[in-house]
């Protein structure tokens, strides 16, 4: 028995530890830097790099002696503007380390190296982002209100929407996102054991699964309401050897993510959501532990 329990011990153990270890791989981007109506925002991603030829010619001539970090890899930030409902690119800054001092200064790159990189984009003097098409630009400024430690999946207090066509904004919206109800439901540092506890699973009506030793319990686009009760979501239920889910385990999770009251509940860009809002979660669901608990062994 001591040995039985030992080995489920360090089956739990190693399931969490590698979903961490998958989480901490991720890491949140800096992104760039825009203007608008004489306001800095932050803004939630690079348009420069999703012109693959830019962004090669960028990274050449970017000095190497400029500080690079796992939130921005690349070691420059853009500084951008909105004119007359055009994008503009105003300049790039890099940070640049010295390391007999030790020390580091901000500097933007010269105005030679911006012509050679840009010069096709020109127009009275200015770099238009013409190459750039994008139907949801995000930028936001003030506290944050959501944070996920993953590239751009972060909201702050005000965010601005931009709709862009060729480096022209055909559409902008506005929003003042917050915490609606902060102490309800997440899934924020769930354990196996709260897992148990939340979804307790009538597995033994599914027979194939005497030989299966855990479950994947995905779930995703969780939508609220204003008062953190739980409207719809996606769920599957699967295992390792399995295509599909299991459609009545999943909807047994279903029924019981919609008994849970209330979930911690944020306004995002128009919607009542959870801390689901940018990315879903994978729940490992340990049947061997289960089949061992019914045996009495624990």
């Amino acid at each position: 028995m001591g040995k039985h329990y030992g080995m489920m011990k360090r089956l739990i153990a190693g399931v969490l530890m590698f979903i961490t270890a998958m989480g901490a791989s991720a890491t949140g981007q800096s992104g760039d830097m825009i203007t608008i109506n004489g306001e800095q925002w932050n803004l939630l991603g690079k348009p420069i790099d999703w012109d693959s030829v830019l962004y090669k010619s960028l990274l050449k001539v970017l000095p190497e002696e400029r500080s690079i970090n796992t939130a921005n890899w690349d070691g420059y930030t853009a500084y951008w503007s909105i004119r007359n409902d055009r994008l503009y690119l105003d300049r790039i800054e890099v940070e640049l380390y010295n390391k007999e001092t030790r020390h580091s200064r901000k500097a933007n790159i010269t105005e030679a190296d911006m012509h050679h990189v840009f010069g096709k984009y020109m127009k009275n003097g200015r770099i238009e982002a013409s190459w750039f098409s994008m139907p949801e630009l995000r930028a936001g400024k003030g506290r944050t209100v959501y944070y996920v430690h993953s590239g751009y999946c972060r909201n702050q207090e005000h965010e601005q929407i931009l709709s862009i066509e060729r480096g022209k904004i055909v559409k902008r919206q506005s929003y003042h996102n917050r915490v609606v109800v902060a102490d309800g439901f997440s899934f924020d540092n769930i354990n196996q054991e709260e897992i148990r506890r939340r979804f307790p699973l009538h597995t033994q009506n599914y027979p194939k699964l005497a030989d299966v030793g855990r479950l994947i319990i995905s779930i995703s686009k969780v939508q609220l309401d204003s008062n953190g009760n739980l409207l719809d979501c996606n769920v599957t239920v699967t295992h390792r050897d399995m295509k599909g889910s299991i459609e009545g385990l999943a909807q047994e999770v279903k029924t019981l993510l919609k008994q849970i009251h209330p979930w911690k509940t944020l306004y995002i860009n128009g919607e009542y959501v959870s801390t689901l809002y940018h990315q879903s979660i994978t729940l490992p669901y340990v049947l061997a532990l289960a089949k061992t608990q019914e045996k009495g062994h624990f």
